[in-house]
């Protein structure tokens, strides 16, 4: 068995590793090709065109990108909506026989084990959504055959209407249990919370307004469990987005930050970043880690 030195070592040591190569080609190369060009008595005109020249280059990518979805989606083609960059990408970005974006698979994985999900409520603010949110859970979502528990962790500075419903609720449904955290004042004091009293192998972690697809347990679970990863970040997308302008825009640029931002991080750096909900983890490791209520 690994000591726990160890244990601690090797995510730190390939973390530094990380860090090393991004700071050396994004900053310091960089950086030294600057002061030996400028002492050289040149200007930064140049610079400045290949930076303009990187500009519409992307400009030029995320309109094709877009083109290429969208043309798709015309011709009928809704379960292969991807770009042409991920479809290349895709061979070798993913492991072998794990589910690929917005692609089914048939193969073989273990059985779903007993999952937690936490939904995280300042209930003064989302008291007139999350009981359609926890119905939306209830309902709508494929129960694994082992069971689940579905976490309300909230809190509240005073007592509110809502949860009296909120515990007929419960009543009706035994999976949902209530979990009111007294003297919290932050999202992470209630995750904290409630990571104490999670009982599943895999914990789910989701905002007030998220309602999940039905098949997202399985597909997390898949990734996880046959793979190295301690963590599975759900791509989030815009379910009223063609109401009005606004929407729209919002829809515009959750594709770009889940589409583009957080796709071309993992590429580049093979590394990702948890945007604080739709998350799904190795029960362990993130009690582990926990939430920092100063943060």
């Amino acid at each position: 068995m690994k000591s726990s030195l160890a244990l601690f070592a090797e995510p730190v040591l390939a973390g530094a590793r990380r860090l090393f190569w991004l700071s050396l080609w994004l900053l310091w190369v960089p950086m030294g090709l600057y002061i030996v060009w400028l002492r050289q008595g040149h200007t930064l005109v140049w610079l400045k065109l290949a930076l303009l020249g990187v500009a519409v280059i992307g400009l030029t990518v995320i309109n094709a990108e877009t083109a290429a979805v969208f043309f798709r989606h015309c011709l009928g083609r809704p379960g292969n909506q991807r770009g042409i960059l991920q479809r290349w990408f895709i061979p070798w970005k993913y492991p072998a026989g794990l589910p690929q974006p917005g692609v089914a698979t048939l193969t073989e994985t273990a059985p779903i084990p007993f999952v937690s999900v936490i939904v995280v409520a300042y209930l003064p603010n989302e008291q007139d959504i999350i009981e359609e949110t926890l119905l939306h859970w209830l309902t709508q979502v494929d129960m694994p055959s082992t069971g689940w528990e579905v976490i309300l962790a909230y809190n509240t500075p005073a007592q509110l209407p809502v949860e009296a419903r909120l515990y007929q609720l419960a009543h009706q449904h035994s999976a949902l249990v209530l979990l009111p955290v007294s003297q919290s004042r932050s999202k992470a004091e209630n995750l904290n919370a409630a990571l104490r009293h999670v009982r599943g192998e895999m914990t789910c972690i989701f905002d007030a307004d998220h309602h999940p697809t039905p098949d997202c347990l399985s597909l997390a679970w898949e990734w996880l469990n046959r793979s190295q990863y301690d963590g599975v970040q759900g791509r989030n997308i815009i379910r009223n987005a063609a109401d009005n302008w606004m929407t729209q825009l919002i829809a515009v640029e959750f594709e770009c930050i889940y589409g583009i931002s957080h796709y071309g991080r993992s590429i580049l750096a093979d590394t990702a970043l948890f945007g604080g909900s739709n998350g799904y983890w190795r029960t362990e490791a993130i009690r582990n880690l926990g939430f920092t209520p100063t943060a």
